[in-house]
């Protein structure tokens, strides 16, 4: 099981920009799509799993103003950590963020998607905690809390952790990726502790509704 976005157009055509450049000219660095990639995606992201959840279920008020304080710290620490990063990337390290991006993103007919496979232990907790949510109409808000964390700690793992994980960090900036990673999880779990026990049952259900639709088996 995977949970996906759609990319828009612009990520996509940066992908492929640099999948053609880093195949034509290996051992050149190719900042111009790389930087077009670290925009884009991680307002894509952003947009993906805090915004347009918020706007489909018609949230509003405290709630939603919460977790947009959250979503604006977690893009700002992404991007400024990525563009730093990128003016320290060889063309190894290139080689290695283009076979991780290959993996992340992938077709389905003609349809572009970016994603990542739950870990077995992830899927079984989300798939029981929505099957309960929607065969009985509630599910302990603990239980709905710890599921959404859960999710943000394997995209935080796969967006990030293995993001830097394929290029080589030098002593100095692996300071700067804990102290983002830090500050990307508090910001992520302060969202999700606070935001879904605020919400009505309605709420949570559409919530899960809308996560549902981003699921997909391949």
């Amino acid at each position: 099981m995977r949970l996906v976005f759609t990319p828009t157009e612009d990520l996509v055509q940066a992908l492929q920009q640099l999948y053609n450049a880093h195949e034509k000219a290996p051992k050149q660095v190719h900042e111009a799509p790389l930087k077009d990639i670290i925009e884009h995606f991680v307002e894509e992201a952003m947009q993906a799993f805090f915004v347009a959840p918020m706007e489909a279920i018609g949230a509003e008020g405290t709630v939603v103003n919460l977790i947009m304080k959250g979503v604006a710290v977690i893009k700002n620490t992404s991007t400024s950590l990525a563009l730093r990063l990128l003016h320290r990337i060889t063309r190894e390290d290139q080689a290695g963020l283009v076979a991780h991006f290959k993996q992340l993103h992938f077709q389905q007919g003609e349809q572009h998607l970016i994603g990542f496979p739950l870990s077995s232990a992830a899927q079984a907790q989300v798939e029981s905690t929505f099957t309960t949510l929607n065969e009985q109409g509630v599910v302990p808000v603990e239980a709905l809390v710890q599921t959404f964390k859960l999710m943000a700690d394997e995209a935080l793992q796969h967006y990030m952790d293995n993001t830097v994980a394929a290029i080589e960090v030098k002593r100095f900036s692996r300071g700067l990726v804990r102290a983002a990673r830090a500050t990307i999880k508090k910001s992520t779990y302060v969202a999700i502790e606070r935001g879904v026990p605020a919400m009505g049952v309605s709420f949570q259900q559409a919530l899960v509704a809308y996560y549902q639709q981003r699921l997909i088996r391949l």
